[in-house]
């Protein structure tokens, strides 16, 4: 639900971005919400194995890196609509 907010809340900004390109939408933001969802899955996945919490300055690291990973996505999703 969390990915699929993501997309939905995205589609506003690509309307502004690139009104010309509508049939792009649909498999941007697809692409969006797969790849968000499995950026968070990963993130919980070796918190949790690792046993670490917001206690642990990796928790912050692996956090800092899941952003990073959010903030390039939107960047790809730039960049699909200059090509």
């Amino acid at each position: 639900m969390h990915a699929g907010l993501h997309g939905l809340l995205s589609l506003p900004v690509l309307l502004l971005v690139a009104p010309f390109a509508p049939g792009l939408f649909m498999v941007i933001l697809i692409f969006e919400m797969v790849l968000h969802y499995h950026i968070d899955w990963a993130k919980a996945q070796i918190v949790s194995r690792r046993g670490i919490d917001e206690r642990d300055s990796a928790y912050w690291h692996y956090l800092g890196l899941d952003q990073a990973a959010h903030q390039l996505t939107y960047v790809a999703m730039l960049a699909a609509l200059t090509v």
